[in-house]
């Protein structure tokens, strides 16, 4: 049994499929049954259940997932504080809001496989920023680019990335394209589309309508802002979104910018990392290429569309 077998084990665990695993991996299906087969024989237990489509993970089978997880987090960690300072190595887990999924993380990425080869990239994407922040301290994820970093920054390392400015977008089925400014209650006359309750942008919302706006009509919330994008260029409402994120479907005519006033705050992200996590020599530098990310970002829009945060 080696940290390979162990990575299987995860992963079959995380998908719950062996043709899956096996993509991933870039394996075949019976290599990745015979591992498999491999441990439980050295262990005397059943890992996992096997079935028709997919697998489950036994209790013995939990058990030993949540130990080769630690097992993992530390031999990293112990091939980090050995390897040459420059070369980053070892598992990462990043996890990720749509808009920088979109925006920062293809550099990230790329930077990461031109310069650093040996660092394995995990990337939980999710639209409801909170969640991104508690998985944290739980040890699931080793960083996280967010829009809600924590009140108290004791044990948290944080970051400013960037900042973007949010606009109101709908689909010219649904409200044709004016230089006319909507006040909140004229908006509020049109289908909502709102974020995920106990979200930043949710609460923001909110108070753009005002404190009754929950009871405003037609209004649809979604934790994903694909689908908010998706279902404003389907002329189903009118969704918050940030300006970035919508240049090539306010450029082929989806959508089209509803001006307001008031204007809708723009939102800060930051990279958010545990002080003291053995993963915290690699999230400091995933930070700091999602800050040369951002960066870069900047220079392909307008000042007011993109732009860097203050370090305070």
């Amino acid at each position: 049994m080696n940290i390979r077998f162990l990575e299987t084990v995860i992963w079959l665990a995380h998908d719950r499929n062996f043709r899956v695993t096996s993509e991933r991996l870039h394996m075949t299906q019976p290599a990745i049954s015979s591992r498999i087969q491999m441990i439980e024989q050295e262990l005397g237990v059943r890992l996992f259940e096997r079935q028709a489509r997919e697998v489950t993970v036994t209790l013995a089978g939990e058990a030993f997932v949540a130990e080769a997880r630690e097992i993992i987090r530390r031999y990293d960690a112990m091939m980090n504080r050995h390897r040459k300072s420059a070369e980053l190595g070892g598992l990462v887990r990043i996890g990720v809001p749509s808009s920088m999924a979109h925006l920062l993380l293809p550099e990230i990425t790329r930077t990461l496989r031109e310069h650093h080869p040996s660092v394995r990239l995990e990337v939980l994407t999710d639209d409801t920023s909170d969640k991104l922040t508690r998985l944290l301290p739980e040890k699931r994820i080793d960083i996280c680019l967010t829009a809600h970093p924590p009140a108290s920054h004791a044990n948290f390392e944080v970051v400013p990335i960037c900042t973007l400015a949010m606009v109101w977008a709908a689909s010219p089925t649904l409200v044709q394209p004016s230089t006319d400014h909507y006040t909140p209650r004229e908006l509020s006359r049109l289908p909502i589309i709102s974020y995920a309750p106990g979200t930043l942008n949710a609460k923001r919302v909110t108070d753009f309508f005002g404190s009754g706006s929950t009871d405003t009509p037609h209004l649809i919330t979604s934790n994903s802002l694909a689908t908010s994008m998706h279902m404003a260029q389907n002329g189903i409402g009118v969704t918050m979104l940030p300006l970035a994120l919508i240049q090539n479907q306010l450029a082929d005519g989806s959508l089209h910018v509803l001006h307001t006033h008031p204007s809708f705050p723009p939102t800060a992200y930051s990279a958010v990392w545990m002080a003291d996590s053995e993963a915290a020599t690699n999230a400091r530098a995933i930070a700091e290429l999602a800050s040369q990310a951002a960066r870069k970002l900047t220079a392909q829009f307008p000042a007011d569309v993109v732009f860097i945060a203050d370090a305070d």
